[in-house]
C-alpha cells in the first residue's frame, strides 16, 4: 500500500511546497483528519489507518504536530473508537474539537469532543 505518512507545507505567498522531516506514526497514516489548535497553534490530527500489523486497520489514535519545531506527538487520548475521513473543527471558545461522521468501517453519523 501507498505511505501516507508525510508532513507537506504548503506556502501560498511563494507557491511552494516543502515536504517535512516530522512524519505521521504509522499507527495513524492516510485518511487523517488535521485541525489547526488557534490556541496553541499546534495541529492535532484524527483517526486514519493504522498500519503497524503491515495491513491497514482503522486508527484511534491523536496526534499532534507542531510546525515550529518540525514534531509530531502520539497523545495517550485515543478516539472511542478506529475511525477513517472524520470531518473535525476546533472551537477556540472551549478550546475542544469536533469530528463529525467519519467511516468505522461504515459511514457514521456521530459527533466525537476531544477535549485535550
Amino acid at each position: 500500500f501507498y505511505n501516507f505518512d508525510k508532513i507537506v507545507e504548503y506556502d501560498p505567498i511563494s507557491d511552494n511546497i516543502q515536504i517535512k522531516a516530522a512524519t505521521l506514526p504509522s499507527s495513524q497514516i492516510g485518511a487523517v483528519s488535521c485541525v489547526l489548535n488557534s490556541i496553541t497553534n499546534k495541529i492535532n490530527c484524527f483517526g486514519g489507518y493504522d498500519s503497524t500489523s503491515g495491513s491497514l486497520r482503522l486508527s484511534n489514535k491523536i496526534s499532534e504536530y507542531d510546525p515550529s519545531t518540525d514534531t509530531i506527538t502520539l497523545k495517550n487520548d485515543v478516539l472511542p473508537i478506529g475511525i477513517a475521513n472524520p470531518s473535525c473543527s476546533f472551537n477556540s471558545l472551549t478550546g475542544n474539537f469536533y469530528c463529525f461522521g467519519g467511516q468505522s468501517p461504515r459511514r457514521m453519523n456521530t459527533v466525537i469532543e476531544y477535549r485535550p
